[in-house]
């Protein structure tokens, strides 16, 4: 753990703090004393200042506190991720925020506050049981906070015969999210993001887009992966953010502005375009007993029929494809381009 509580005032301590680089003997003095304990179960906290693993708290004597049984990769993943908060947030981040509720056996990794909004950020390094997970959702419900779900890299598991694919864990695909970011990648198509944080390469990897390609667990998406110190944060939910991706969602929303404006001035221009009815084939049941069309009057052909091309918003009679209900159709002009 990198946080213990002083008992003398109740202040919390989080030895990843730089201020306590100097000041790390007035902290064993504490410890000498049994007055630095732990937040959930109060017993005495010893400090871990060496010279190979990151600075932490461990319990003199562990009495089957929860606090004390996690492993080291998400320990390392927390102090990575905390580190990377504070780069973006400052004094607004909480690391390991004890949360007195029975949804939670462990600390919320890190939570950011600002001002009404609350931000957690929960970190997994395994697989976790359906009614964890159910109960999991609705701890963080009651707390009313945005939620941003991180695997620990251990977890991620490519496919080796197709590049960008991987396998996923009920947990995994439980707990992908959809952003304004997947839509770039997918566009129409539902695709959602998992993050898997690397701590000891301190990098973090992300897919988007991620979609079922074969069931139930192989999944494909758009791969992304930065050093943390490059990832960018969006304030308002803590989304994580690689280098361009706010910048290509910015692009793709300006070519969705204007092809909703050309489908409006398209509906406009249909209202003095008349309604036509094309061409009823007929199915091999009327070829063979000689039954006559649908329709009574002289059947038009698609060729004659003048409509809007829904992607350059042209009326032309010149369509390879026309829709008789909304009256849109697509212009061979547009399908040599590569438009359509």
């Amino acid at each position: 753990m990198y946080k213990a509580i002083n008992i003398q005032d109740g202040t919390s301590i989080t030895i990843l703090d730089p201020r306590w680089v100097s000041a790390i003997n007035y902290l064993r003095g504490l410890d000498a004393q049994d007055l630095l304990v732990c937040q959930r179960c109060k017993q005495p906290m010893r400090i871990r200042a060496g010279e190979v693993r990151r600075w932490h708290f461990a319990h003199k004597h562990l009495l089957n506190c929860p606090y004390g049984q996690e492993s080291l990769a998400l320990l390392d993943a927390r102090a990575v991720l905390y580190e990377w908060l504070v780069s973006k947030f400052g004094d607004q981040v909480t690391i390991e925020k004890h949360v007195n509720a029975a949804e939670f056996e462990r600390p919320i990794d890190c939570w950011v506050e600002q001002g009404t909004n609350s931000v957690a950020y929960w970190i997994m390094d395994k697989a976790i049981r359906p009614d964890d997970r159910e109960s999991l959702r609705a701890g963080f419900g009651r707390l009313k906070a945005t939620v941003n779900w991180l695997f620990a890299a251990s977890m991620l598991r490519p496919d080796e015969s197709q590049a960008e694919s991987i396998h996923l864990t009920t947990t995994e695909r439980e707990f992908m999210q959809h952003t304004v970011y997947d839509e770039v990648v997918s566009g129409e198509l539902e695709g959602k993001s998992l993050h898997y944080l690397d701590s000891d390469q301190r990098t973090l990897t992300t897919f988007r887009g991620l979609r079922l390609i074969h069931s139930p667990q192989l999944f494909k998406g758009h791969k992304l992966s930065h050093a943390i110190a490059e990832i960018l944060v969006a304030p308002e939910k803590g989304e994580f953010v690689h280098p361009g991706e706010h910048e290509q969602w910015q692009e793709y929303r300006r070519q969705q502005a204007e092809l909703e404006k050309k489908h409006r001035e398209a509906e406009k221009s249909l209202e003095s375009v008349p309604r036509t009815r094309p061409a009823v084939r007929p199915g091999w049941r009327e070829l063979v007993e000689g039954k006559p069309q649908a329709s009574d009057q002289p059947a038009q052909s698609i060729y004659q029929i003048e409509g809007v091309c829904e992607f350059c918003g042209k009326r032309t009679t010149d369509l390879w494809y026309y829709d008789g209900k909304t009256r849109l159709g697509k212009c061979r002009t547009c399908l040599a381009e590569g438009k359509c």
